[in-house]
C-alpha cells in the first residue's frame, strides 16, 4: 500500500466537499447581510454545509477503506467506519490523565482536537491493512471475524494515541510560543507549518496559539474588536488571502489545464468548485487532499509559498483579518475594520501569487509528471479506447488470460483490471496490444492490466462472461 494508493482512495470523499464549502460560505454571507427574511436560508445553508464538513474525518475513513479495498468494497467501507468510531470515541471521551508532567486541562484540550482528517485516514488505511492480512491468512470465509480483529487492533492504536497525542499537542503549543517571538519571520514559519501540519490534522493546534487567546496573542479576536496595534494585529491572518483568493484557484486551474484530455470533461466541475470554495470561503482542503499524498513534493512547495505569503504581508504590514477563513466574504467585511492596514494592497499580492502558482505548478506537474487528479498513471492521452466494441475487448482479454477456466477472480481499481489466474504462464499480453491495453504487471498470481478509465466498464462485461 503506497501513498499514491491512499491519494487515489481520497478522490471519492473529497468530491463532495467543495459544494459543502460553497453552501457554508453562502450561508455565512447571508447571515452577515442581516436581512431577517434571509436568516432562515442562511441557517439552512450553513447547517447543510457544516453537516458535511464536520464529518470530514468519518467520510475519509469510509472513503479510504472503500477505495483501498479489493473485492466486497462495502464490507471494507463498513470496517473503516467501525474502526474510526472506535478511535474517535476512545480519544474524545478519555478522562484527562496527568502524564508527562502536563496539566489535566492541556490533556483534555488535546483530546478535544483529536477528531480530525488524519485520524479518519489512519483509521481507513489500518482497517484495510488488518482486514486484508487476516483474509490472506484465513481466506475469504473469515470476513466478519476479520472485522472483529480490525476493531480490536483499533483499540490498541487508541491506547497508543492516548499516551502520545497529548505530548504532541503540548510540543506544538511550545513551538507556537517560540515562533510568536520572531516577528514577520515567525509569521512565515507559522504559514509554512500551518500547511505542513494539515495532513495530520494538527494545524488547528498551532492555529489556536496565534488566532485565539491561548498565549495572549488572540489575533482574530483583537482584530475584530479593534484592540491591538495597527500593522501588527492581524499579521497571522493577512497572508492567507493571496493563497486562498488566488494561489489555490490558480493551482486548480494549472492542474485542470495539465490533466489528460480524456479526463478533463469529468474533472471540470471538481476543479471549478474547489477553486470557487477557496475564493468564497477560504476552504482549501478539497483540493489539497486531492494531491498531498499523490504528489507530496508539490504539496511541500505549496506550503513554502504559503509561508512566503504570510512573511510578505507581515513585513509590509498589509493587514486584513478574517473571522472564519481567508475567503472573499471575510475580506470584504474586514475592509472597514479600524485595524485593517492597506488591505487593498493585498490584491496586488493576489495577482503576483496567481501567476507564481499557475506557472510554477504547470511546470512542475509536467516536468516531474506528478500524478495529480487527471494525470493518473495509465490514463495517458491516446490510450483511451474509442470506437471499439467492448465485447470484442473482453473476448480478447479472456483469451489472453488462457480462457475463462484459467480465471479465478476479477476485480478492478481506478485504471486497472486485476485478474487472478490459476496458471500465470498462460497469460499472453500480445493478445491485448490492439485492445487499448497500456501495460501490465504481476503481483503473485494476479495480473494487473492497465486500461485507464475504461477499466470499470470492461470489468462489468468480464463479470457477465465468466461468472
Amino acid at each position: 500500500m503506497k501513498l499514491k494508493d491512499i491519494g487515489s482512495s481520497l478522490q471519492l470523499p473529497i468530491a463532495i466537499f467543495p459544494l459543502a464549502a460553497i453552501l457554508n460560505g453562502l450561508g455565512y454571507f447571508l447571515e452577515r447581510v442581516q436581512i431577517k427574511a434571509l436568516y432562515a436560508f442562511a441557517t439552512l445553508f450553513k447547517s447543510i454545509g457544516n453537516m458535511v464538513l464536520d464529518q470530514m474525518p468519518m467520510l475519509f475513513a469510509i472513503g479510504v477503506a472503500f477505495g483501498l479495498g479489493k473485492e466486497r468494497k462495502n464490507i471494507y467501507a463498513l470496517n473503516g467506519l467501525l474502526c474510526y468510531l472506535v478511535v474517535k470515541n476512545i480519544l474524545i471521551h478519555n478522562q484527562p490523565l496527568e502524564m508527562f508532567g502536563m496539566k489535566p486541562e492541556i490533556i483534555k484540550e488535546a483530546f478535544l482536537n483529536s477528531d480530525n482528517q488524519f485520524i479518519g485516514i489512519l483509521s481507513g488505511v489500518l482497517s484495510v491493512a488488518v482486514l486484508r492480512y487476516w483474509l490472506t491468512v484465513k481466506k475469504d470465509n473469515a470476513m466478519f471475524s476479520g472485522i472483529f480483529v480490525s476493531v480490536a487492533s483499533m483499540i490498541f492504536l487508541s491506547l497508543v494515541l492516548v499516551l502520545f497525542w497529548p505530548l504532541l499537542y503540548s510540543m506544538l503549543l511550545d513551538l507556537g510560543r517560540m515562533i510568536s517571538e520572531l516577528g514577520p519571520i515567525g509569521a512565515g514559519i507559522y504559514g509554512l507549518l500551518n500547511r505542513l501540519l494539515l495532513p495530520i490534522g494538527m494545524h488547528h493546534t498551532l492555529n489556536s496559539v496565534f488566532w485565539f487567546d491561548v498565549l495572549g496573542i488572540n489575533d482574530i479576536g483583537n482584530f475584530w474588536s479593534s484592540k491591538g496595534i495597527k500593522g501588527i494585529t492581524g499579521m497571522y491572518q493577512a497572508g492567507f488571502y493571496p493563497i486562498m483568493l488566488a494561489g489555490v484557484p490558480a493551482m486548480a486551474l494549472a492542474m485542470y489545464k495539465n490533466s489528460f484530455t480524456t479526463q478533463k470533461k469529468r474533472l471540470k466541475s471538481f476543479y471549478f468548485s474547489a477553486g470557487l470554495s477557496s475564493i468564497l470561503t477560504g476552504i482549501t482542503e478539497p483540493l489539497e487532499f486531492s494531491f498531498m499524498y499523490q504528489a507530496p513534493i508539490l504539496y511541500i512547495f505549496h506550503a513554502i509559498l504559503c509561508g512566503f505569503s504570510l512573511f510578505l504581508c507581515a513585513s509590509l504590514k498589509w493587514i486584513a483579518g478574517f473571522s472564519f477563513s481567508a475567503g472573499l466574504i471575510d475580506y470584504i467585511l474586514s475592509l472597514a475594520m479600524p485595524l485593517a492596514n492597506h488591505p487593498l494592497n493585498i490584491l496586488f499580492l493576489c495577482i503576483l501569487f496567481f501567476g507564481i502558482y499557475y506557472f510554477s505548478f504547470s511546470f512542475l506537474i509536467r516536468h516531474f509528471n506528478f500524478h495529480t487528479v487527471g494525470r493518473i498513471v495509465g490514463l495517458e492521452e491516446g490510450n483511451y479506447i474509442e470506437n471499439q466494441d467492448i465485447n470484442d475487448v473482453v473476448t480478447k482479454i479472456i483469451k489472453a488470460c488462457g480462457g475463462s477456466e484459467n480465471i479465478v477472480h476479477v476485480n478492478y481499481c481506478t485504471t486497472r483490471l486485476r485478474i487472478e489466474l490459476k496458471n500465470t504462464e498462460k497469460f499472453n499480453f500480445k493478445e491485448l496490444e490492439n485492445t487499448g491495453a497500456i501495460d501490465y504487471k504481476f503481483l503473485s498470481n494476479e495480473v494487473q492490466i492497465v486500461y485507464g478509465v475504461q477499466a470499470e466498464h470492461i470489468y462489468d462485461m468480464l463479470q457477465k462472461y465468466y461468472i
